[in-house]
């Protein structure tokens, strides 16, 4: 079958929509996912930027389709991290990872700093993305990927979680990114 203009009609709204489904989130789908995975926007709004970052690096993922599977597992790690910031203590890591035939995604969060003053609680967190993936090689006619000298990629931001008291100093507020 040939392609004539007819396909080229047809195939142009998909095209459309799988470029505007790659480009980085806006507003209201950070709002979106926030109320989906039970996190506050700002801190939602700072993952996904930063995993956008990454994957505008020259340090990316050679699999530019994982994007999806890294920005879920970073939110993944955070959620669980944020759910615990009252505990954590400096060296205390969080880790997220999603493992590929072929290649393996990790997200950990490591608290750097817990510091507690009469005004505030703030607990400074470093975030690493990274990536272990095997690289495709041609042995013996066929295509395989060599997981023996896998490509490795990674990427860090800081994130600040601060609260403070209320009532007196026997309640807080949530943990808010600052």
């Amino acid at each position: 079958m040939a392609f004539t203009s007819k396909h080229f009609l047809v195939l142009t709204p998909l095209f459309a929509s799988a470029l505007l489904a790659a480009a980085p989130a806006g507003a209201s789908e950070s709002s979106d996912v926030a109320r989906r995975v039970g996190l506050p926007v700002p801190v939602v709004e700072t993952v996904l930027k930063s995993i956008d970052s990454y994957f505008e690096s020259d340090d990316a993922p050679g699999n530019r389709l994982t994007i999806g599977t890294i920005k879920e597992i970073a939110l993944k790690a955070v959620k669980t991290h944020m759910g615990r910031l009252d505990e954590e203590s400096p060296g205390k890591a969080t880790e997220s990872t999603s493992e590929d035939r072929n290649a393996t995604y990790k997200v950990s969060l490591r608290t750097t700093r817990h510091e507690s003053t009469e005004t505030a609680e703030c607990v400074d967190t470093t975030a690493v993305a990274s990536s272990s993936e095997g690289t495709p090689v041609v042995r013996d006619g066929s295509f395989a990927f060599d997981m023996t000298h896998p490509r490795q990629t990674s990427f860090s931001w800081k994130m600040t979680f601060c609260r403070t008291p209320i009532n007196g100093g026997s309640d807080f507020t949530d943990w808010q990114l600052r």
